[in-house]
């Protein structure tokens, strides 16, 4: 007669007699099965139609065949000295070992597994097969930490790759509401460590509600009527954006933005936190005509602000949209207006090296490279550059340097 007992160690595959015994179980169940089988089953293995699923105790057999063989049991350490598969199913036994059935708590006292020991058990965070349990052990240790489970898919806690592990929960968790229309199994869980962690909306825009939330200090009156004052650009923008489909969103994104302090009567009187670019072209302008007025040009080092505004951060990507070619011929015009070298062909630093030197050669004579022994060691030296290297010079430089 063929046997019922369970596979040995690590053989998880279906064999003929494993189905055999399946049918006589089902048999059993419905109480169908032969009284003379039934018997002989039950002395061949007194636990052969157990009332818990089969696949528990296949795995139990699994793991008493390797205590048996001198695996110790470590749960402290994530039973790191069972096999990945048995050492994820014996931690997840420890986590919910006061839901199992007494006859279950009684196999798992014979491999050693008792109460107190099971609530020492920690999660192997090295796993290549995590079980659920391992996963939501981290999900809710960084959610205690961060508040959140949205985490870029790279991220690692405590060495475990939650991250991905969590990108692999929404794809079955989707997958799962798409094939069968109802919630996933685990939805419940993840759901209460973070609501959020899964949002119909999609983790584009959560990633981003939760970014805006950070730049904002406690208390900031957002004042969406004046374009988000006191916000840093994007985050006013995207604010700005949620107001012009605010009606369109779901009801718990507008829950959202309501703890951000953001209702719907802000979002219909929310004006744009960026200036249109013609007006913010006209205002560097007037800031650089300015600065040209009180220093002679637009040499302007990047860190340089006129009346608070970043004149030499706005003039550097100027220049930057000239050298691609984006900037509109209007504007280069109305920027050479003010200083024909605004965008010098030798580079800023260059020019603004040739500025200085000017200034220290004014009414001095150069005749020979001796006459330079007279100026300061730095234009000195970069006088003496300059001759070395004059053939390659870009021509519109040397042009200006000839009149100096």
């Amino acid at each position: 007669m063929a046997t019922c007992a369970p596979p040995p160690p690590r053989a998880r595959t279906a064999s003929p007699s494993a189905n055999g015994c399946t049918s006589q179980r089902v048999r059993a169940r419905r109480g169908q099965l032969d009284p003379a089988l039934n018997q002989a089953l039950t002395d061949i293995d007194s636990r052969w139609n157990p009332p818990w699923p089969t696949d528990w105790q296949r795995e139990h057999h699994i793991a008493h065949a390797a205590v048996a063989a001198g695996s110790r049991l470590d749960p402290e350490a994530g039973f790191r000295n069972f096999d990945d598969l048995t050492g994820q199913w014996l931690y997840t036994q420890c986590v919910n070992y006061t839901a199992l059935q007494p006859g279950q708590q009684h196999l798992l006292a014979r491999l050693g597994l008792i109460k107190p020991l099971a609530a020492t058990a920690v999660p192997n965070p090295a796993t290549r097969h995590p079980a659920t349990e391992t996963g939501l052990h981290y999900a809710h240790t960084w959610a205690a930490e961060h508040g959140t489970l949205d985490l870029p898919r790279t991220t690692h806690h405590a060495g475990f790759p939650l991250g991905r592990w969590l990108v692999r929960q929404r794809h079955q968790a989707n997958l799962h509401r798409e094939l069968f229309d109802t919630p996933w199994p685990h939805e419940e869980a993840l759901a209460r460590i973070d609501p959020y962690w899964n949002p119909p909306w999609g983790m584009k825009w959560q990633r981003r509600y939760q970014a805006a939330r950070a730049q904002l200090t406690p208390g900031h009156a957002l004042a969406p009527n004046q374009g988000f004052p006191g916000t840093p650009d994007w985050t006013g923008q995207w604010l700005y954006n949620q107001c012009t489909v605010y009606d369109n969103l779901h009801p718990h994104q507008q829950q959202l933005l309501a703890d951000l302090g953001l209702t719907a009567e802000d979002a219909r009187a929310a004006q744009p936190r960026r200036i249109p670019q013609a007006a913010a072209f006209t205002a560097g302008l007037a800031h650089a005509r300015a600065w040209a007025r009180q220093h002679g040009n637009l040499a302007v080092p990047e860190p340089a602000r006129h009346d608070g505004y970043r004149l030499g951060a706005w003039l550097r990507a100027q220049r930057r949209r000239a050298n691609r070619g984006k900037l509109p011929t209007d504007r280069t015009k109305a920027l050479e207006a003010i200083d024909p070298h605004w965008n010098p062909a030798g580079g800023l630093r260059w020019h603004q090296a040739y500025l200085t030197a000017r200034t220290h050669t004014t009414g001095r004579t150069l005749a020979t490279t001796a006459d330079f022994n007279a100026l300061p060691a730095g234009t000195a030296k970069w006088l003496f550059t300059q001759c070395s290297s004059y053939d390659s010079l870009v021509m519109s430089v040397t042009a200006g340097a000839v009149s100096m």
